[in-house]
């Protein structure tokens, strides 16, 4: 569909993520309308509250209806982000581990795609309709770091996604995930700020919540004790030391090349861990929101189908146009969008994107001040094929 909308979800134990917008995994079910319409998901004759505390563990995200509950509620504020009509068809595009993608990405597609059918629910009192008509899958960490150019050039580079209950680890190489250092370890956020919490208590005799400690290692200004701070920062520090020694025992070692550290924990070890440690060489990306940036991806094209040069300017003997189709046939089933027929003003770039890229391709021949150019019946190599494989 042309008009179909790109969203990249992002499902994270602890927080949902779009593009645009996070908000914690909670959800709570209600038989009658809650008392305000905030945050408030209203599908099936149920009321559901979004965002209220977090999700318990759940290594098969499709048992529940709960993650398909809280996609609807990411849909449909990204949707008002956009300023978008509640009425849409969209392309939703979201990640999984590398350690179990092959394993879980059929059934995590037909659980998020619902045979494509469109859906009616209300989100803060507004009315949607969404039809999700396309689900592409893509490994969660590796899409955010393919964001960052400056990372692009390195020859290998660790991937650390701090998650709320796992630590998803890999080592790219020229670019390229070497799936035999794919590892997921459980030493999320949730244990991490449970562990603080327990140290706060044995020491102080304080309940403190998790989003009091968060508030804290992100170094916010609040009534919290000094002796309170002081516990919380040592534990942070105890639980980035474990991490690192996690790593290494992983084979990963992040002394001897870069370490990329994302997602909902990158906030702790941008106050913890520095260059000058020696424990890593670390880059932090604390955007919580990368992973599902890093999912979006749409192409324009002024012709009427994908491939550029390859398409019209090299002949079927050189190259059969079913190579082409195959591969824009992969790069579709990965997840860019393909708008063709578009010819776009780059004084007036389409709106809504992060980042552009420009190709311009070669639609311009290059012409020779050679004796005998004007006479009759010299044309363009690049003319004349563009015509030939345009038949």
């Amino acid at each position: 569909m042309s008009d179909t909308i790109t969203i990249g979800v992002d499902h994270g134990y602890a927080a949902m993520k779009t593009t645009h917008c996070a908000f914690p995994t909670g959800l709570v079910g209600y038989d009658n309308e809650p008392y305000t319409q905030k945050d408030v998901l209203e599908y099936g004759g149920r009321f559901y509250v979004v965002g209220s505390g977090r999700q318990p563990l759940q290594k098969d995200k499709t048992v529940t209806e709960d993650y398909y509950l809280l996609t609807l509620a990411a849909i449909a504020k990204e949707l008002a982000h956009r300023g978008a009509e509640p009425t849409a068809a969209v392309h939703l595009a979201a990640g999984l581990p590398l350690t179990s993608f092959g394993r879980d990405k059929k059934k995590f597609r037909a659980y998020l795609l619902r045979d494509g059918q469109p859906v009616s629910f209300r989100y803060e009192g507004i009315a949607y309709t969404v039809t999700i008509a396309e689900v592409s899958l893509f490994p969660q960490g590796y899409a955010a770091v393919l964001t960052q150019q400056e990372l692009l050039d390195e020859p290998s580079v660790i991937v650390a996604d701090i998650g709320g209950w796992t630590v998803d680890l890999m080592r790219l190489d020229n670019r390229i995930p070497n799936a035999a250092t794919c590892r997921s370890l459980e030493l999320g956020m949730i244990r991490c700020l449970d562990e603080i919490a327990e140290q706060v208590r044995r020491s102080l005799g304080l309940s403190m919540t998790a989003t009091q400690i968060e508030s804290v290692l992100r170094g916010e200004a609040g009534s919290t004790g000094e002796q309170a701070r002081e516990i919380i920062h040592r534990e942070a520090g105890a639980y980035v030391r474990r991490l690192l020694s996690a790593i290494a025992e992983s084979g990963l070692d992040a002394r001897a090349m870069p370490a990329v550290f994302l997602g909902g924990g990158a906030a702790l070890l941008k106050r913890h861990v520095s260059a000058t440690d020696g424990l890593c060489r670390p880059l932090i990306l604390d955007d919580v929101c990368l992973n599902a940036k890093g999912y979006e991806v749409t192409l324009f094209d002024s012709k009427p189908m994908p491939g550029g040069l390859l398409r019209y300017g090299i002949p079927n003997f050189k190259l059969d146009k079913a190579v082409i189709d195959r591969r824009m046939k992969i790069l579709e089933a990965e997840g860019i969008l393909f708008k063709m027929g578009v010819h776009v003003d780059v004084q007036k770039l389409p709106a809504g994107f992060d980042a552009y890229t420009i190709c311009t391709g070669t639609p311009t021949a290059r012409d020779l001040s050679i004796p005998g150019r004007e006479l009759k019946g010299i044309y363009f190599a690049l003319d004349m094929l563009a015509q030939q494989n345009h038949i």
